[in-house]
């Protein structure tokens, strides 16, 4: 994935990285730091797939990529209640760490959250 970036990148990737390593940063090499970055976007990269199993390419679509059924979790969901998106929200919200600023807009973001997944199914 190095080839991605161009030389101007990769440094202020590595700055940065050594700006959250601090003096620790010492203990490193150059291609430790880069296994570092890049084993820290494959923990938090998720990527979402949306596909309508009744669409007659759903079956089509995973033969032909058999890798997205065998490392990935498949989930069908039906219409959910309000109440229970909006449940959902103020659970996941809870346990975020918001800052303090943000908190005064947690009822307004977690009704977005419940409207745009309503929204789907409109």
């Amino acid at each position: 994935m190095m080839h991605w970036y161009d030389n101007e990148d990769k440094e202020y990737i590595l700055n940065g990285l050594k700006l959250n390593l601090g003096d620790e940063c010492d203990n490193y090499s150059r291609e430790e730091l880069w296994s570092s970055f890049f084993q820290n976007i494959a923990d938090h990269l998720h990527v979402v797939l949306s596909i309508s199993p009744n669409s007659p390419n759903f079956s089509k679509y995973f033969q032909l990529h058999p890798s997205f059924l065998k490392h990935s979790y498949v989930d069908f969901y039906t219409e959910w209640p309000e109440a229970a998106l909006l449940s959902v929200a103020n659970i996941y919200f809870k346990n975020s760490q918001l800052d303090t600023m943000l908190l005064r807009a947690k009822a307004a973001t977690t009704s977005a959250v419940r409207k745009y997944h309503l929204s789907v199914f409109e």
